[in-house]
């Protein structure tokens, strides 16, 4: 399944790829693997997961709301890519949409130097220009009421207890798709749990 839809996908050049998940358990993947996974790191185009119970099987004509959007930011220049999409989807569904952050190391040096000042100074200077590039990203007519958070921890973990927290329809995220690279743990943890609808694209 996996290399026969990312066949037809680069032959049809598809836009966009979608599946529905069969909701596996963590132990049932570890033995069977999983082709939500697999797909996601074969596919060239964005690739958006259905969780199994988002659509009533009973509907004549099933229908997709995203109500909620959350985009997964990872505050490179990746992030424009990934907002057009979010841009998308929330104009076509007449979404809420918000851009989170996972601050996972105390210090970025990418973002500031090292410092000898005190370690909560430095991470209260640190979230200040995480904060600052996250608010950058809204510099859009389109996005001026849009929220932003900025949270501590995994990102993985942490995107998946706020998804739960807040009523999340869908989970934007970028993933790399150079040849050779590992498919990153945050998109794993979002397609391996699957709080809500995922979307990933190759950037």
């Amino acid at each position: 399944p996996v290399i026969e839809t990312a066949k037809a996908a680069k032959r049809t050049k598809a836009d966009i790829v979608i599946a529905e998940s069969h909701g596996l358990s963590g132990f049932r993947q570890l033995f069977t693997g999983s082709i939500i996974l697999r797909m996601a790191q074969s596919v060239s185009q964005p690739f958006l997961v259905i969780p199994p119970c988002k659509i009533a099987p009973e509907a004549d004509i099933p229908k997709l709301e995203f109500k909620n959007i959350v985009l997964a930011c990872s505050l490179l220049d990746t992030d424009v890519y990934l907002k057009k999409y979010a841009l998308a989807f929330a104009e076509k569904f007449n979404s809420k949409l918000c851009l989170v952050h996972v601050m996972e190391s105390p210090l970025k040096e990418a973002v500031m130097e090292m410092a000898s000042a005190p370690y909560q100074e430095v991470q209260r200077c640190l979230e200040e220009k995480l904060s600052l590039q996250l608010k950058s990203l809204m510099q859009t007519k389109h996005l001026m009421q849009t929220k932003t958070h900025l949270l501590r921890g995994v990102p993985g973990e942490e995107l998946l207890l706020y998804a739960k927290a807040h009523n999340t329809d869908l989970i934007i995220a970028g993933i790399d798709k150079r040849p050779g690279r590992i498919i990153a743990t945050t998109a794993t943890a979002l397609l391996r749990y699957l709080p809500c609808a995922v979307l990933t694209v190759p950037t």
